[in-house]
C-alpha cells in the first residue's frame, strides 16, 4: 500500500547505496535488456530502471512511492520512447500497445484497491501505467505477465519472511500491519525487462 504521507529520512550513506544501486540497474538492464526500438528507446528505459531501487527501499520503509521520483520514471522512459518514435526506431503500434498496457494495467489496480478499501496504494497504481506503458512497448504479454502474475508471486513468497520478522515485534497484529506492494511491482518490472520480448511462464 502507498496510501501513507509519511516522511523517510535518508542518511548520507544510504543516498550513496541507493545511487550506486541505481546506477548499476540502469546499466544492467542497458547491457542485458531485450527492447525494441533502438539505443535511444534503450537508454530511456535503463533511466526509468535507475529509480527501481530507490522506490523500493522508500516503499518498504514508509509505504509510499514518491510522486517526484515516479514522475521522473515516467518522463525518463518517455524521452526515450518519443526520441525513438521521431527517429523511426520505433512504430506508433507499439507505443499504441504499451498506452493500451498501461491504462488497462492502472486501471485494474484502480479498482482493486477500491473493493479491497485501500489494499492498493495510488503509487502503486501509477507505477503499474508507467511499467504496464514500458513493458506494453516491449511486448503485452511480458507486461501483463510481470504485473499481474511474477508481482503477486513475489509478495506472496515474501510473506513467510515477514511474517518471521514481525515475530520479534508483535505489537501489532500481523494481519492489520501495512503492506507494501510496491517493490514486488517493481521487481517484476526490472525483471520483465531483462526477459526477451518471446518469454512468457510457459519458457520457465
Amino acid at each position: 500500500m502507498s496510501g501513507e504521507t509519511q516522511a523517510v529520512v535518508l542518511r548520507a550513506h544510504q543516498v550513496g547505496l541507493l545511487v550506486v544501486a541505481g546506477l548499476l540497474t540502469g546499466v544492467l538492464v542497458a547491457f542485458q535488456g531485450d527492447y525494441p526500438g533502438g539505443p535511444v528507446a534503450l537508454a530511456g528505459v535503463a533511466g526509468m530502471a535507475a529509480f527501481i531501487p530507490a522506490l523500493a527501499y522508500i516503499d518498504f520503509k514508509v509505504h509510499r512511492l514518491p510522486n517526484v521520483l515516479v514522475l521522473a520514471a515516467f518522463v525518463t522512459a518517455c524521452a526515450g520512447l518519443v526520441g525513438a518514435f521521431a527517429l523511426g526506431d520505433l512504430g506508433l503500434g507499439a507505443i499504441a500497445v504499451g498506452t493500451a498496457v498501461g491504462l488497462g494495467s492502472a486501471s485494474f489496480l484502480t479498482g482493486l484497491a477500491i473493493i479491497t478499501s485501500g489494499g492498493l496504494g495510488m503509487g502503486d497504481i501509477k507505477w503499474a501505467g508507467v511499467a504496464g506503458l514500458v513493458l506494453g512497448v516491449k511486448s503485452a504479454m511480458v507486461g501483463l505477465q510481470a504485473l499481474f502474475v511474477v508481482a503477486p508471486f513475489l509478495a506472496v513468497c515474501a510473506l513467510p519472511l515477514l511474517w518471521l520478522n514481525h515475530r520479534g515485534a508483535p505489537d501489532v497484529p500481523f494481519s492489520e500491519k501495512p503492506f507494501a506492494y510496491g517493490p514486488y511491482l517493481l521487481a517484476a518490472t526490472f525483471i520483465a525487462l531483462l526477459v526477451p520480448e518471446t518469454w512468457t511462464l510457459l519458457n520457465v
